[in-house]
């Protein structure tokens, strides 16, 4: 009798121990050795980091021979650099099937050179080419893991730190995580006074209570009447939440494009706003890259909190408020409005005017008082 096995972590375990017996029983490539591997299988606002390096990457050992294996949300960035994908799924590190049939494919590549890009280096497909150089980040939790590299890199306490080790490590240009020639604007961008909310995450504690965010921006609604709203994200989780949030404020200044746009579109969306405010997500990343005004509503994970003069991270006390809905953590949860209009008005290109005034107006009534 076979028992189903129901959790993942399981899954996993079972799925890597028996490609571990099988996988040498699988036929190579007969040609020479002359593809680089690039495996980048976490999110794709990792990838919009790390998109500088694999273009070095391209342009030192040409187009033909750079394959990517990524998931399908950043696939797009690499095709349109002439570069071959290969799709990860989840599938390929919980089924025994699927992940034989790509380490299959992998096989037949004729590597010579695998750099494993992921910042966190949890999948060890590189394990099985121990003939070739095997360059990745050191893992962060389980050093162990690190055997399986030939070369390893730590890890730092800021993604833009380890990147620059690793460009430093292999002579790579692209670490300075910038994409403006890179991803260059196509079409028509929205109107300059428009304000992009990312609602999403990749994880719930990394997303706020809607109630929070609902008095955040009902704030903004009233201190910035020119503004417009326009919210962007993908996924069931995020339609409801954008939906929440237009029940608690109606009216047309606040617009959802939530699951209506392909990558393409939402990086003009990216590139014509004014400012982009978000979560640890994404889009967050893609405006940083983009070198757009970017305010961050943090959370607890401090690996990716870019500091910059055009990106601004708002931390809270640690003292949340709000109703629970099972959604962020308790520093994400404890952002204030205030704070976020104070950072909001530095950023925008008319915020600076506009605080003035306000001081001003304050300074008058002070003075009629």
């Amino acid at each position: 009798m076979l028992i189903p096995l129901r959790t993942t972590p399981l899954r996993k375990a079972v799925t890597r121990f028996l490609c571990r017996g099988l996988v040498p029983l699988l036929p190579r490539s007969g040609s020479d050795a002359q593809s680089i591997l690039v495996i980048s299988t976490d999110g794709l606002g990792d990838a919009f980091l790390r998109l500088g390096l694999v273009h070095a990457l391209a342009q030192r050992h040409g187009a033909g021979q750079v394959k990517i294996l990524t998931r399908a949300s950043a696939a797009p960035l690499y095709r349109a650099m002439g570069l071959e994908t290969l799709l990860y799924r989840d599938r390929c590190c919980t089924s025994p099937i699927h992940r034989l049939r790509l380490l299959g494919r992998l096989r037949h590549l004729g590597i010579r050179q695998i750099h494993v890009l992921n910042f966190i280096c949890d999948e060890d497909l590189h394990q099985f080419f121990p003939e070739v150089a095997r360059i990745g980040f050191s893992h962060r939790h389980e050093p162990g893991r690190d055997r399986f590299l030939t070369r390893v890199i730590p890890p730092g306490d800021y993604v833009g730190d380890a990147l620059a080790a690793y460009g430093q490590a292999t002579g790579l240009s692209g670490a300075d995580m910038d994409n403006r020639q890179l991803l260059p604007g196509t079409g028509s961008h929205p109107s300059g006074r428009t304000i992009l909310l990312a609602v999403g995450a990749s994880n719930r504690n990394r997303m706020m209570r809607l109630e929070n965010l609902a008095g955040i921006l009902r704030h903004l609604l009233d201190r910035l009447p020119e503004a417009h709203f326009v919210m962007v994200g993908h996924g069931p989780r995020e339609t409801d939440y954008a939906r929440g949030l237009q029940q608690r404020l109606p009216g047309n200044r606040l617009e959802s494009r939530v699951g209506q746009l392909g990558l393409e579109d939402l990086i003009q969306q990216v590139q014509g706003a004014a400012l982009v405010i978000g979560f640890d997500s994404s889009v967050y990343n893609l405006a940083f890259t983009l070198r757009k005004p970017t305010l961050c509503l943090a959370g607890d994970n401090e690996l990716v909190l870019h500091r910059r003069p055009w990106v601004k991270p708002v931390l809270g006390d640690g003292l949340p408020y709000g109703a629970d809905d099972g959604l962020g953590c308790d520093r994400l949860n404890s952002v204030r409005p205030d704070q976020v209009l104070e950072a909001v008005l530095t950023l925008l290109p008319w915020g600076e005017s506009e605080r003035r005034f306000r001081d001003l107006d304050v300074e008058a009534q002070s003075i009629h008082s």
